[in-house]
């Protein structure tokens, strides 16, 4: 089977191996931005999205909304991805605030129901992927790059559904096999810092 290696080729995967397992993600995800309404809403931040994140936007802009738990939305156990204009909210809300240690050039693509979140490291202009850092809001764990950049973090989120380190548990919920998990990410992206 060819590997998919676009972010959108990935994702679609992604959505198709959530359908295999019983989760109908597809149908709450919002439908993608247009190139030139990711440039005008992004113009003014002080950071510059890579080209992947401009990718998943084009895919689709968001998890819907207010017609699922926030259990079905989860891309990845614990974790939905999010519109343009909820992760500005974000980083501006997380920017203003006197109490977090929020930086710049982060920029939150999936957020979990406290907003925690999993943001890329912006870089330069014209960048094609960037690291990908999970930040607790509460400030009680320091932030670290968990991927090498989104492709390689949707390499590890399809291989995880791929191969049941990503399963739905006894109880029907959504769930990681943490130690298989922590095998994949070290076959795939075994050095993300």
């Amino acid at each position: 089977m060819l590997r998919p290696s676009s972010i959108r080729e990935l994702a679609d995967a992604i959505v198709a191996a959530h359908k295999a397992i019983g989760r109908d993600l597809g149908r709450l995800l919002d439908p993608g931005l247009s190139a030139e309404e990711i440039n005008a809403k992004t113009s003014s931040l002080p950071c510059h999205l890579p080209a992947s994140v401009k990718e998943l936007l084009q895919w689709h802009d968001g998890t819907r909304k207010g017609v699922a738990t926030f259990g079905d939305m989860w891309l990845l156990p614990g974790f939905h991805l999010i519109s343009l204009d909820d992760a500005i909210d974000i980083y501006k809300m997380f920017m203003e605030s006197e109490w977090n240690h929020w930086n710049k050039n982060w920029f939150p693509v999936f957020r979990d129901p406290a907003i925690d979140v999993y943001a890329v490291v912006c870089g330069p202009e014209g960048k094609d992927d960037a690291p990908v850092m999970r930040y607790a809001c509460d400030g009680t764990e320091d932030p670290g790059i968990e991927f090498s950049g989104l492709r390689p973090m949707f390499s590890v989120v399809l291989a995880a559904l791929r191969s049941n380190a990503y399963f739905i548990n006894n109880e029907g919920l959504f769930d990681v096999d943490e130690s298989r998990l922590v095998q994949l990410i070290q076959e795939i992206d075994p050095n993300p810092r």
